[in-house]
């Protein structure tokens, strides 16, 4: 189910896809749009599950891996055996950064290693840093709040680099996780406070494509 955008009556495009359900080997699956109170929207379960993970699987869209997680890697410029904490996602400079997941900016800035980077606080515990950027995204600064898929800056060769591209990273409690082999947690479910609210649309939706589908 979906809006359909119309101006002085004529036809110019379709919106947000508000609902919808899809069947796999008998089994449906629903999805609902849900707009919260901060005015985030997302996709929710009938159960006011979230659809989605707290992060993204990637922070940008990339050419290739240049470099994985590794606790023994030479450094290309220092030539030492060293740890690479992070991955590393070769793209064109300019190339739009975004944040993995909600959360707060808490560091913004400079090191001669990491380039311009920014660290952002997520819930549970979760950081998560980029490296090498070029220039930061208008705004961003220490303390500002984010939102999944925010971009946040813009791919570079700063710092230690030998050419463009983000070493993104991402710590639990501290200690650093390889991104490609994390099983991210599901994102947080509808708050109780807008279930109400919540239920009477999902209802509303699923009878308008039960009706249109005949179903």
């Amino acid at each position: 189910l979906v809006e359909k955008k119309y101006k002085e009556g004529r036809f110019r495009g379709y919106g947000d896809i508000q609902a919808a359900f899809f069947t796999n080997k008998g089994r449906v699956y629903k999805a609902f749009l849900h707009t919260d109170a901060r005015g985030v929207s997302g996709y929710y379960d009938e159960d006011g599950n979230s659809m989605q993970k707290a992060f993204l699987k990637a922070p940008l869209s990339f050419s290739r891996i240049s470099s994985k997680f590794s606790k023994k890697r030479l450094h290309p410029i220092l030539k030492k055996v060293r740890p690479h904490n992070g991955v590393d996602y070769a793209a064109p400079i300019g190339t739009p950064i975004k944040t993995v997941g909600d959360g707060t900016i808490i560091r913004v800035g400079y090191d001669k290693g990491a380039g311009k980077y920014m660290k952002v606080r997520h819930p549970n515990g979760y950081t998560s840093s980029y490296f090498h950027m070029s220039r930061f995204a208008k705004g961003m600064k220490t303390n500002k709040k984010v939102i999944q898929g925010q971009t946040i800056g813009y791919v570079g060769s700063t710092g230690y680099s030998t050419g463009p591209h983000l070493d993104f990273r991402l710590c639990k409690s501290g200690r650093y996780i390889d991104p490609l082999n994390y099983k991210a947690p599901s994102a947080k479910p509808i708050n109780q406070e807008e279930m109400e609210e919540f239920n009477e649309r999902s209802v509303a939706l699923s009878q308008r494509i039960v009706a249109a589908k005949g179903m």
